[in-house]
């Protein structure tokens, strides 16, 4: 029973820290604001005990504009696979020359194995707004690779990587 009762109590502070998250704060001057989740309040805070958050971010290709850049903040508690999300996903030069930015966020969750690796991890994310709008993710220690729908790495010769910029305890 008690067991039962740290589980309850780890999945509420996972859940309730995605309404303390940390904005993101991108300093461009141009951007257009387009959020999922408008009436969640962010709260710049410290982490809960036995809370961790890794941060990924980096800028991969795109075709409509010059390229997307994304910030991925995990938030998870010791013990647990899974946890909340916070992603914020900047077009660049999309509108006229003027960034748009989208904020997501949902829960993620980890899943072992793909069609071509069957001990990979990958991290699903998924909206909780849009729950079709997943983003699945393959688990290289400093990096997240952005997969396919199917699993599958992108087919590409270009860097589809999201580095590791801040680990925490």
């Amino acid at each position: 029973m008690g067991s039962l009762n740290l589980s309850i109590m780890r999945y509420l502070i996972v859940t309730l820290s995605i309404l303390m998250c940390v904005s993101c704060q991108w300093g461009a001057k141009d951007t257009k604001l387009q959020t999922s989740v408008d009436s969640l309040q962010r709260l710049n805070r410290p982490l809960l005990e036995g809370e961790k958050c890794r941060v990924y971010e980096g800028v991969v290709p795109a075709a409509s504009c010059t390229g997307m850049r994304y910030r991925i903040s995990m938030y998870s508690v010791e013990g647990v696979s899974d946890g909340v999300y916070e992603m914020c996903l900047t077009y660049l030069e999309a509108e006229d020359g003027a960034d748009v930015l989208i904020e997501s966020r949902g829960r993620w969750s980890a899943v072992v194995g793909t069609p071509s690796d069957s001990l990979a991890t990958v991290y699903r994310l998924v909206d909780s707004v849009k729950a079709k709008d997943t983003i699945n993710l393959l688990y290289g220690g400093a990096y997240l690779s952005i997969l396919t729908r199917e699993l599958e790495p992108i087919n590409s010769e270009l860097n589809y990587k999201l580095q590791l910029i801040a680990p925490t305890k």
